[in-house]
């Protein structure tokens, strides 16, 4: 009995000796597989409701809460309905970026990412003509390096919309626009609606700031410094708002609850006129004496550049530094990213559009890098289609003409002197007097679709839903 009994005491050992060295074996991969890299990754989209022919751009963020992750690849593979614009942007890393649709599905790959790091990958695309209302597009975005093979994923829907071909039936050309209580007397300049809504804007003035969250019904009043004239606003996020002006000599203001408070102050040396944010990181701000201010972090801090010794005072920007700015004599200047420019910004295109060196571009709206609209002194307007050259046109009108915003390639609006509305359906092309309730000064303008929101002198408000 004592042997058998140490016979199987011995079997025992055996087994356990096994199950440990099995255990041992099969924990170094675990354990290198729980120290890898660990990726989390979110889509999004500027427009998510879009119309045939406008452009769109994708986020891509990309967390690694793990290891750190070598010869990392992104990808995304368009819908047909599609087109590649370009350019791809990445931020927080470096990498090999798609130049070209060819370079697709891959937007960047060779990229390195560390421990507890966040990079950012932006491109626009163009939403491909002559689809159907209501018609859903979806993209899925993935990770992959050379630790993690199997991809994460995140994917985004933008549905197609025509509402603003409908604006006929909704409104009537008599009553289209309708004055709104602001409750201040001051003069208001400029205004930013916040992606995807008409509803919620920011407007900048005298100051003052006011900000509507139901399309213009109600307006809170925020009161800066008396000292300052806010001339644009610009809005990214519900939350992140800028806003540029005349100071000492001249502003940036940011705001990071959608406009309530103003918490960030920088001084600058020349007065700043307009503002654009093509991302909640990214900002573009151009004023006096042709300069301009580059933001890469949200408007923590500002890079100085300067596009020249001309005036700006208009400035859209669809992707990341690609902008197009207006000014004095008809100044057009064209930008695109390089490191090596002036706050991170080459210049592809300059030209001075008028041979009157008095006359001048006010404001600027694109649909696209192709497709812009810009409007000035004297009724002067300027045109660009399908990635032609810039073109002079009438307007119709010699009233100045201070703002102007294109929801589409097609539909436009431009405001100024003595109340003037101007209404273009054809992407600035031939314009028609829109009847308005008011000969105030209109300053700005910014739509979403058909939906509208003028502001102007002694606390005009117009809007059109």
């Amino acid at each position: 009995m004592g042997t058998v009994m140490m016979s199987k005491k011995n079997k025992y050992l055996s087994v356990i000796i096994l199950l440990a060295g099995l255990f041992l074996f099969i924990l170094p991969p675990l354990l290198v597989q729980a120290n890898g890299p660990i990726f989390t990754l979110t889509k999004s989209v500027d427009r998510d409701k879009p119309h045939p022919g406008q452009r769109v751009t994708y986020m891509i963020v990309v967390n690694n809460n793990g290891a750190i992750a070598t010869n990392a690849v992104i990808s995304d593979t368009l819908d047909s309905n599609l087109t590649f614009a370009g350019p791809v942007t990445l931020q927080g890393s470096t990498g090999t970026v798609a130049q070209n649709a060819g370079d697709l599905p891959r937007l960047v790959r060779n990229v390195t990412i560390n421990p507890n790091t966040t990079i950012t990958v932006t491109f626009p695309v163009t939403v491909n003509s002559g689809l159907a209302n209501g018609l859903q597009i979806a993209n899925t975005a993935a990770v992959t390096s050379s630790e993690v093979m199997t991809p994460t994923t995140g994917s985004q829907v933008v549905t197609v919309s025509y509402y603003y071909a409908y604006l006929p039936v909704i409104f009537k050309a008599l009553d289209g626009w309708l004055a709104q209580t602001s409750g201040t007397g001051n003069s208001l300049y400029g205004i930013g609606c916040k992606p995807y809504t008409s509803v919620d804007c920011v407007v900048g003035g005298q100051a003052v700031t006011l900000n509507t969250s139901d399309g213009g019904d109600n307006w809170s009043l925020v009161n800066v410094s008396a000292g300052l004239v806010l001339y644009d606003v610009s809005c990214p996020t519900a939350a992140k708002c800028v806003a540029v002006g005349k100071g000492s000599p001249g502003v940036i203001l940011v705001s990071n609850d959608g406009g309530k408070t103003w918490p960030w102050n920088f001084n600058q040396t020349y007065q700043m006129n307009a503002v654009d944010c093509p991302s909640a990181t990214q900002c573009v701000a151009v004023g006096e004496d042709s300069e301009a201010r580059v933001t890469d972090d949200g408007g923590q801090t500002w890079i100085n550049g300067r596009m020249g010794n001309t005036p700006l005072y208009g400035v859209d920007c669809f992707a990341e530094k690609t902008c197009w700015m207006v000014g004095l004599g008809g100044r057009i200047i064209g930008t695109y990213p390089n490191p090596n420019g002036p706050g991170g910004i080459g210049i592809i295109s300059k030209i001075d559009l008028f041979t009157n060196p008095v006359q001048t571009l006010m404001s600027v709206s694109c649909v696209d890098g192709d497709n812009c609209v810009a409007v000035g002194t004297d009724g002067v307007v300027a045109q660009k289609i399908n990635g032609g050259a810039w073109t002079p046109l009438s307007s119709g009108t010699t009233n100045h003409l201070n703002g102007v915003s294109c929801s589409s390639t097609s539909l436009c609006f431009a405001v100024g002197a003595n109340g003037t509305i101007l209404r273009s359906n054809n992407g600035g092309s031939a314009w028609s007097a829109e009847t308005s309730p008011t000969t105030q000064t209109l300053n700005g303008i910014d739509c979403i679709g058909g939906s509208c929101i003028i502001v102007g002198t002694n606390g005009t408000i117009l809007r059109r839903h």
